[in-house]
């Protein structure tokens, strides 16, 4: 619910799919366009709902998928952004509900940048953090992570590993061998087994999930994400 929910919260989302809404009605209402024309915006509009409508079903689903909207929401915008302007300033000077709209736009985009600058990670410390797992992981051996530690490492994902969220899929065993997935039960009997020389990530989920703490021995943290390494066998109450 959060996932669909999400764009009440965001000024940028909010106001982006308002103003595509007001231009679904005055492309439909007040318009003088021909139909053609109107088809084309038509188009966009439908785009725009089917797409929701598909990650609003998809499981699981995150709130960056509908980013894929705003081109199409975009393009009815600016009838939108017209059809409000016209009513309240000088239709044949656009500046001004332009220049009201970008300033509400880069400070929507300045506050969420700064917002998450304290709990997300950037690239530079994704690649300490890959360089020191590849440090700890000797050619060959697998590596329990998240995708941008393989893509730094140059090393390609073990079976299953190649989609984090994949891993949450519930499907007859055969088709997730089809489509390349491990679920996590089998995730967990491999790191119990020893299948993974090392593991590495910034997911607090992914550690408590799969138990990592309890799975290795070693471990050193890397702005503040644990490289693990020296793999621990369970005892058989662990078991």
């Amino acid at each position: 619910m959060q996932a669909l929910t999400g764009w009440l919260t965001d000024s940028q989302s909010l106001l982006l799919g308002l103003l595509g809404i007001f231009g679904v009605i005055y492309i439909a209402r007040r318009s003088a366009w021909n139909p053609e024309r109107r088809s084309e915006f038509y188009l966009c509009g439908w785009l725009a709902l089917g797409m929701a409508a598909e990650m609003a079903f998809a499981h699981p689903t995150f709130p960056r998928y509908f980013c894929l909207l705003a081109p199409f929401l975009g393009i009815l915008a600016v009838p939108g952004l017209y059809a409000i302007a016209s009513r309240v300033l000088q239709p044949e000077r656009p500046f001004w509900p332009v220049v009201i709209i970008s300033v509400i736009f880069a400070g929507a985009l300045v506050w969420n940048i700064s917002d998450r600058s304290s709990v997300s990670y950037n690239w530079p410390q994704y690649e300490d953090i890959a360089r020191k797992a590849a440090e700890m992981t000797p050619f060959g051996k697998q590596i329990f992570a998240e995708e941008e530690v393989y893509f730094l490492m140059k090393r390609r994902p073990p079976f299953g590993l190649e989609f984090q969220y994949s891993q949450k899929l519930d499907l007859p065993s055969p088709r997730l061998a089809a489509l390349h997935i491990t679920p996590e039960s089998e995730l967990k009997k491999q790191l119990t087994a020893g299948a993974f020389w090392s593991a590495a990530t910034c997911d607090d989920d992914m550690i408590d999930d799969f138990h990592l703490d309890k799975t290795f021995r070693s471990k050193v943290k890397v702005h503040d994400c644990p490289v693990y390494w020296n793999w621990k066998p369970s005892s058989p109450a662990e078991k």
